[in-house]
């Protein structure tokens, strides 16, 4: 519904009567049109002429929340809170509830509340009408420390002077007890009368007065409790007797028929109370049920003092020392205690294994035993010959625990088992060298073994995962062996070593001619090998014979490389071959004087020569151009034999020397006339000759 978008809060009021008759007329307008229509809301319990909504206050403020810890308005305990409806008694009738219940002497619009619980009151119109108005509160208080509700009295002795000094500390284990805790968290405040205590008007702790009695109210703070607790205790003056009596241990009886009474002799008290008193004629000793019977005298006990029997558990018995003669007495108290007759209970502590002790002491051994006291530990049960730490016994056996309360006792037997467990001793298997396997379950491994137990082997320590085989370990590690000897074991570690060996992959080295040299050494020969370590080289399969040099084997035959790693090794033969070279002796040839031609194949040429390879002539020192006729070389010059035999040779040159023969061209001289001479060392004579040497003139003869 969209009245122009907007709307508008608007309270009315007006001063009304309660149970008259009230009308209320609402004029409505639009605005400035005829089209859209306008309206009014009335606020669901907007006729409100007031509501019972209890409230209190805290501090200067009023708050209307639950009076609880949770909401942090809980008061101290002991504090008197007002708690208001706010509506004039004028126009209302109030009844008021706790925790359901009519509280018949409240009917106000207020209550004072002093006590925890829930709060309700209903405030209906005094005119008579229907309506009611309710509302509830919760209403906690904080607890402060616990505190003794009636401490006893604090009496001090009268010493003549007409005035008596308190210390009201000494009274402290009354009022709350265990003094030492006090120290560290209580604060203790003193009041003459409940009112100064509220007022906090303080009297110091070491008090002099000549009142006695003296109530004395006590305010005790604690640093972890919001409130304070309150007490009070009387404090008076006695005259102390002269007379001091000792004060005897308590007594202690077994209550035999579990009626909680026995007969006590107290007069076996005696003599501990007179103490250093005599003659004991001067002195009169009585038992009394009360101080104030000790105090006066009166023999208030029912039985004799020989046989007196108890009327409580335990009673506390009042003694008085009294000095015949002058009358002077003192007190003291001792305690009478009825006891069960203790019954021990034993569980057999559970077997352990050696070297794990046993506690006889653990309270789970005697659970379920009743009226016990302290309990004593014995190897035999007489209980003469304690046991030495039974909190380690290390000894199966049967022994005995005791435990006595007053006069009563009981002892029974304890069974102690401490299984014998077996004691590995390992010695680790020696290293093998792969594909080597390693047998663990060797009785060389656990030689010096004891108690000899069952074996099994493991692959850890916690004996979770078994070895698969261990008659034959493959890989190096730490395995774990067990002794088992009934629920007894030993596991210890043994150590399996496995070393790599070398594998070695061999490939001969390419033959070689003489003189040249293998050098097995090469990684190529033992490439493709595996585990490597450190190469040696040897001439025999067993490696006793090490080859002089490996780099430079001048010998055919078969060799042997080994390479170790650590204690493991591989030996493989390699195969060294070294051709033989043929060996050329060249003799040149005579030279020759042209056209006659030399013939280098002949066997002059290359006699002494070895190995008697095949030959071959060439034109070149590189072998690469045959000689065209080696029988029939017509041209000087330097060629090459090889002697080839199988992939060896050797070329070696061999020199052709074929000399140029002259041609003489002859012109005879001109005739000439005697006495003149013709000179035939004119070269005209010899003009055209070719491959000249030296002339030599002669006269060639005729014969006819």
């Amino acid at each position: 519904m969209n009245m122009r978008g907007y709307t508008i809060p608007m309270t009315a009021s007006a001063t009304v009567v309660p149970n008259n008759n009230y009308r209320i007329k609402l004029a409505i307008g639009d605005y400035n049109d005829n089209l859209f229509d306008s309206a009014v809301f009335l606020e669901a319990g907007s006729f409100n002429v007031g509501l019972a909504d209890l409230y209190y206050y805290a501090g200067l403020d009023t708050t209307t929340e639950d009076m609880t810890v949770e909401t942090g308005y809980a008061a101290c305990s002991g504090t008197v809170r007002e708690i208001n409806t706010g509506l004039d008694p004028n126009y209302y009738n109030f009844v008021w509830y706790q925790d359901g219940a009519i509280i018949t002497s409240e009917t106000g619009p207020s209550i004072m509340v002093s006590e925890p619980g829930q709060y309700c009151v209903e405030a209906s119109n005094v005119s008579g009408a229907s309506c009611i108005q309710s509302d509830c509160i919760l209403v906690e208080f904080l607890e402060g420390p616990e505190v003794n509700p009636t401490p006893g009295n604090y009496v001090v002795c009268d010493d003549g002077t007409g005035t008596y000094t308190y210390n009201f500390l000494d009274h402290l284990s009354e009022i709350i007890g265990t003094p030492n805790y006090m120290d560290y968290y209580f604060s203790t405040y003193f009041y003459l009368s409940q009112q100064d205590a509220i007022d906090d008007i303080q009297i110091p702790a070491t008090y002099t007065t000549n009142v006695s009695p003296l109530t004395v109210y006590v305010k005790v703070e604690d640093f972890n409790f919001s409130c304070p607790s309150y007490t009070s205790f009387v404090a008076e003056v006695q005259n102390c007797a002269v007379i001091t009596p000792t004060q005897p241990s308590d007594l202690y009886l077994c209550d035999l028929d579990g009626d909680g009474v026995e007969s006590f002799d107290l007069t076996q008290q005696d003599a501990t109370v007179l103490g250093s008193y005599t003659p004991a004629s001067d002195y009169t000793i009585t038992y009394h049920t009360t101080q104030a019977g000790a105090d006066d005298g009166t023999i208030d006990l029912a039985t004799p003092f020989n046989a007196y029997l108890n009327t409580s558990n335990p009673q506390t018995i009042y003694v008085r020392l009294e000095e015949n003669a002058t009358g002077d007495y003192g007190t003291t108290t001792f305690e009478l205690n009825v006891l069960g007759v203790p019954s021990i209970v034993i569980t057999d502590p559970s077997a352990v294994c050696s070297p794990n002790t046993v506690d006889i002491t653990d309270p789970s051994v005697t659970a379920g035993s009743s009226n016990t006291g302290t309990f004593d530990y014995w190897e035999d049960a007489a209980a003469t010959i304690a046991v030495s730490d039974p909190t380690a016994i290390d000894v199966s056996g049967t022994y005995y625990i005791s435990t006595t309360v007053g006069s009563c006792s009981d002892i029974q037997p304890v069974e102690v088992t401490i299984n014998p467990t077996p004691s590995l001793v390992i010695t680790d298997p020696a290293s093998v060298c792969s594909p080597t396997t390693i047998d663990i379950t060797d009785p060389a491994v656990t030689a010096g073994s004891t108690l000899g137990g069952t074996l099994s082997y493991w692959e850890d320590a916690a004996g979770t995962i078994a070895v698969s085989d261990p008659t034959a370990i493959d890989v190096s590690g730490t395995y774990y062996i067990m002794s088992s000897l009934g629920s007894c074991s030993d596991i210890q570690p043994v150590v399996v070593t496995i070393n790599a060996t070398p594998s070695l992959v061999i490939t001969d080295p390419a033959s070689v001619c003489s003189p040249n040299t293998v050098d097995i050494t090469d990684p190529a020969v033992t490439s493709g090998s595996t585990n490597l370590g450190t190469f040696s080289y040897w001439e025999d399969a067993a490696a006793t014979v090490a080859v002089s040099d490996p780099t430079a084997i001048d010998i055919s035959g078969t060799y042997y490389i080994m390479n170790a790693q650590g204690s493991c090794s591989d030996i493989q033969p390699v195969e060294v071959t070294i051709n033989p070279t043929p060996s050329l002796v060249i003799t040149d040839p005579a030279s020759v004087c042209s056209p006659t031609t030399i013939d280098i194949t002949d066997p002059a040429v290359t006699a002494g020569s070895t190995l008697g390879g095949t030959l071959s002539y060439w034109e070149d020192a590189a072998g690469t151009i045959a000689v065209s006729d080696p029988t029939a070389i017509d041209v000087s010059g330097t060629y090459y034999i090889m002697s080839s035999l199988g992939s060896c040779s050797d070329i070696q040159p061999v020199v052709v020397t074929i000399n140029a023969t002259p041609s003489l061209v002859i012109t005879d001289p001109a005739s000439v006339c005697s006495p003149n001479t013709v000179d035939i060392t004119d070269p005209a004579v010899t003009s055209g000759s070719t491959n000249l040497g030296l002339s030599v003139i002669g006269k060639m003869q005729q014969q006819r």
